[in-house]
């Protein structure tokens, strides 16, 4: 519900990145790159989104940063009797994710959704 505009020259942009609500998805973007790559590295470690917007699956292995375990898609569902209730990923001990999403898919997952 409306858009967060986090200055990355504020000299308190870190602990504002750290204060954003840890079970909402964001979407990083700059003209360049530059910075939105500065401000990944700062949230690498907090969550993950891998979006297919294009009309064929694709099948990907991508570092996420967060600790290996398994996690839950906040997208597909919550958590019934402790267990998934959705789409569960898994990250490897590398931090690695291997995924496979159809068309127009998407899956999200955080610090938060580690089961």
């Amino acid at each position: 519900a409306g858009a967060k505009n986090v200055d990355f020259k504020a000299p308190d942009f870190a602990a504002k990145v750290a204060a954003l609500n840890k079970t909402t998805p964001y979407l990083v973007h700059c003209a360049a790159g530059g910075r939105s790559g500065k401000t990944l590295d700062l949230i690498r470690d907090k969550g993950f989104v891998a979006i297919n917007r294009g009309s064929a699956t694709v099948t990907t292995t991508v570092t996420t940063g967060l600790a290996p375990g398994t996690y839950r898609d906040l997208l597909t569902g919550g958590v019934n009797a402790g267990a998934c209730a959705g789409t569960s990923i898994t990250v490897g001990s590398t931090g690695a994710v291997s995924l496979t999403l159809g068309a127009n898919t998407a899956v999200v997952i955080d610090i938060a959704t580690r089961l």
